[in-house]
């Protein structure tokens, strides 16, 4: 047990299950592990209950997130890189959040000719998706255009002109010097991820209000921008960096998580460990090992949506796909599970080097294994569909020619036995 402790702390694993997870108890027994050389997490979209540590760069990212809110190509993939450039690069923290935002609401009203209408009134929404209350917009909502001198006034005659700077006055005057104070305020105070959300409510302002952009072309992005948005504050934690969140052995249960979040964390885990692997590795000698294994695989690789749009290539599967053909060199390795080997991308499949073969009856995965391994003889694959119980054909590089082999029951794993309806109905039958 002792070697096989050393080995897994040398090389860490990864497990992504979208079943229930037995392997709470199992990985104890079997590699000796303590509590601290694991972790378990439960992602639960209904009832919060782990979340999973990422860095900004990944998440924050216009691929990503395109990805998880099914942007279109057209007009909303543009609009989001725009979004996410911006954000990434000019705001660090409320300060410069603030500040833009009253530059914006400032060239709305200094621009009202050539501005939408409802462009103001979409700032100050805009501004209370932040937590603003609305009885702070009271002196704003009365400023009123004077279409003779190019100008806002207010009551008081403070006045901007057309395309011209706010002075002191103005700012006292219409309160935007307060709510400029409440926005930095609320947004240090807020989540990355309701930070993002609110930056991205102020940018649909800001490509609307000059008609560069139409808003029927991106309101139904941002219904699911919120949707995506609630999912993620429940199951994600950002941090500026990763230092000691992950064990050796992590095991992500995805089994109470919605489709979004089961089609989100896999990619964006992935991709994430294995960019770090990459960064240890760079031109040095592999010394230490990353292992991911995903469970019920033909959910999270399954090629039926390849194509999103005309041009846009599914990211999901692009990352796995890259990991499997170039990760052994950099010592990532992909280990996969499925009872629905045909639903899985065939560029994946084709780089798996070897098997382990259990009953299949369908003719689409019989077929499928027939056209990609090369290994497996004519005897060997009419076998499969009358295989039993802990039966198993291993094929593949690592072995000169196909075995045949039988698991002891014995052996600790997961309790997947069938149910014998049998003893259920007998049982309820002599109860009644």
């Amino acid at each position: 047990m002792a070697c096989k402790k050393s080995f897994l702390l040398r090389d860490d694993l990864f497990i992504i299950r979208s079943l229930k997870s037995c392997l709470r108890n199992q990985l104890t027994s079997t590699f000796g592990l303590s509590q601290t050389d694991k972790r378990i997490f439960n992602i639960n979209t209904r009832k919060p209950q782990d979340k999973i540590t990422v860095t900004q760069d990944y998440l924050f990212n216009p691929d990503i997130l395109s990805v998880l809110f099914d942007a279109r190509p057209a007009t909303q993939v543009p609009f989001l890189r725009n979004a996410l450039r911006k954000f990434n690069e000019e705001i660090s923290n409320g300060q410069s959040f603030s500040n833009l935002q009253i530059r914006l609401i400032v060239s709305i009203l200094s621009g009202m000719k050539q501005v939408a209408a409802d462009a103001k009134d979409n700032w100050i929404q805009a501004a209370k998706s932040l937590g603003i209350e609305a009885s702070r917009f009271k002196q704003l909502n009365q400023l009123e255009p004077n279409q003779y001198q190019n100008s806002f006034s207010s009551s008081n005659n403070a006045t901007i002109k057309a395309n011209g700077p706010a002075n002191y006055q103005f700012m006292q005057s219409s309160g935007l010097y307060q709510i400029q104070g409440e926005l930095e305020q609320k947004f240090d105070s807020a989540t990355k991820i309701k930070q993002l959300e609110a930056f991205l409510e102020f940018q649909k302002v800001y490509v609307s209000a000059w008609k560069s952009t139409n808003l029927d072309f991106i309101n139904p992005l941002f219904n699911r921008i919120k949707t995506g948005f609630n999912s993620l504050e429940k199951v994600i934690e950002i941090k500026d960096r990763i230092t000691n969140e992950y064990s050796s052995v992590n095991v992500f249960n995805l089994v109470n998580a919605n489709q979004e979040i089961k089609r989100l964390i896999p990619m964006l885990i992935s991709k994430m460990f294995y960019d770090q692997q990459k960064r240890i590795v760079a031109d040095s000698k592999v010394t230490q090992t990353k292992h991911l294994i995903i469970d019920e695989a033909h959910n999270i690789l399954n090629a039926e949506h390849k194509n999103v749009g005309d041009s846009w290539q599914d990211y999901r599967l692009s990352i796995f796909e890259e990991i499997i053909k170039e990760g052994r060199k950099f010592g990532f390795f992909l280990t996969l599970s499925s009872q629905r080997p045909a639903d899985i991308s065939p560029t994946i499949l084709s780089q798996v080097h070897n098997y382990l073969i259990h009953r299949l009856v369908n003719d689409r995965d019989l077929k499928m294994l027939e056209n990609t391994m090369p290994t497996l003889d004519k005897r060997s694959l009419q076998m499969i569909p009358s295989l039993g119980k802990g039966e198993v054909v291993i094929t593949g590089n690592a072995i000169q020619v196909p075995v045949f082999v039988k698991v002891d029951p014995t052996t600790i794993r997961p309790k997947s036995d069938d149910v014998v309806l049998t003893d259920i109905w007998t049982k309820k039958k002599v109860y009644n």
